[in-house]
């Protein structure tokens, strides 16, 4: 018991090597992969219940579309060319000849404009294209989200001050792979943290339960590096679980999908946001995200396998924090409540969350969540581990 190299790989192998994990791991990977290609299955059918094409094909020509508007600049040219084209569209109907001749080779346009700049899709038939208007609503627009948020002035100036780094116009690319990262981030988080909270449950637990817990503690080193050796297996294997499924993720998306430009803005994407990061970056960011909460969930998962002593108890624990921010969230006029129960790790690996517009006020400058949040939880993490080894050791003094 005298080598921490030899207990922390003997912890690692026992984690990795159990069946849940394995099982639990083949399991998300095929979830991940149906996730994505099923909405590729079948047929699209238009009005009338009229067969237009397969998914797979509708998705191919829409890609081709999309590659070909790729690199144009949303602005007054592009917009009237959009406009003018959805016009030849009855209002009433969709999937027409009409559609698929003249509109939807713009659509993806036709869809930002109008998310972008919040137009009713009713006004915009007979709304006259004017590129300054699209870019002035849109800042409106997150005007009242920023009140509904109850942000503060100054969280609101840093805000402005971002927006105005965003070249404008913008300049439209394809992002069809980053929008299915982003829109798959938050399962793929859920699914980390499940096997994290399956794979750890036991292990302080396991000991105990074995009988085994006696003799370690009376060892020379029961004391301090088997719970260290312990706790650093549980980070290992936390950022393992995080960084096998992330990568599982980008290279399904990847094959399936195929590769976009890393400079596309991530406002063609999540419009709420005013972060001036591309696309790619926030890939990054949501890596280093879903690394954190992976870690911190791994931590607690541990420390509390050694506090309750029952590696189902822990579980049930871990479940239920899981399931909990799925069911209802805190209201924004709550705003401190609002901002720490976004924060939390099992809500937090989610773009609402990891790029919203709460921020973080230290020494009169404002960290958005992204830069913020992993701090947080690398302090939380050690924290948690330190009041853990507390217990750990008055246990081992007067447990038996």
């Amino acid at each position: 018991m005298n080598n921490f190299g030899t207990i922390f790989k003997y912890e690692c192998k026992k984690i990795f090597t159990k069946k849940i994990f394995m099982i639990s791991t083949v399991l998300c990977v095929i979830a991940i992969v149906l996730t994505l290609t099923v909405p590729l299955q079948g047929d699209y059918y238009g009005d009338g219940g009229v067969r237009i094409d397969s998914n797979k094909n509708m998705y191919l020509k829409d890609k081709e579309y999309a590659e070909a508007l790729d690199g144009r600049i949303v602005n007054q040219q592009l917009i009237e060319e959009t406009v003018e084209a959805y016009r030849k569209v009855p209002q009433d109907r969709v999937a027409t000849e009409e559609y698929l001749t003249y509109a939807r080779p713009y659509s993806e346009i036709f869809n930002f404009i109008r998310s972008y700049s919040g137009i009713p899709l009713s006004e915009l038939y007979s709304w006259e294209p004017n590129e300054a208007d699209v870019y002035k609503m849109h800042l409106e627009m997150l005007e009242k989200y920023w009140e509904n948020l109850r942000l503060s002035e100054r969280e609101k100036e840093f805000w402005r001050a971002q927006e105005d780094e965003i070249a404008k116009p913008i300049t439209y690319h394809k992002t069809h792979f980053y929008n299915e990262i982003l829109s798959g981030i938050q399962t793929v988080g859920l699914m980390t943290l499940m096997i994290i909270a399956l794979c750890l449950s036991g292990i302080f637990s396991g000991e105990r339960q074995r009988g085994t817990d006696s003799i370690m503690l009376c060892t020379k080193n029961g004391k301090s590096r088997l719970y260290l050796a312990k706790i650093a297996a549980a980070i290992i294997f936390s950022a393992a679980v995080a960084t096998l499924l992330f990568a599982a993720t980008l290279l399904i998306v990847l094959a399936v999908y195929g590769p976009d430009d890393p400079g596309a803005a991530l406002q063609l994407i999540y419009l709420q946001t005013s972060a001036h990061i591309t696309c790619a970056g926030a890939v990054g960011i949501l890596f280093v995200s879903l690394l954190a909460a992976a870690v911190v969930t791994g931590i607690l998962c541990s420390v509390l396998s050694e506090a309750f002593g029952s590696g189902i108890a822990v579980i049930a624990v871990m479940i239920a924090l899981l399931i909990i921010p799925m069911m209802f969230s805190v209201p924004e006029q709550y705003r401190i409540a609002a901002q720490i129960w976004d924060w939390l790790p099992f809500g937090f690996v989610s773009p609402r969350n990891i790029f919203g517009s709460y921020t973080l006020p230290i020494f009169g400058k404002h960290f958005a969540a992204w830069q913020a949040v992993p701090g947080i939880y690398a302090v939380l993490s050690a924290a948690v581990a330190l009041m853990g080894f507390a217990r750990y050791r008055r246990w081992n003094v007067g447990g038996r």
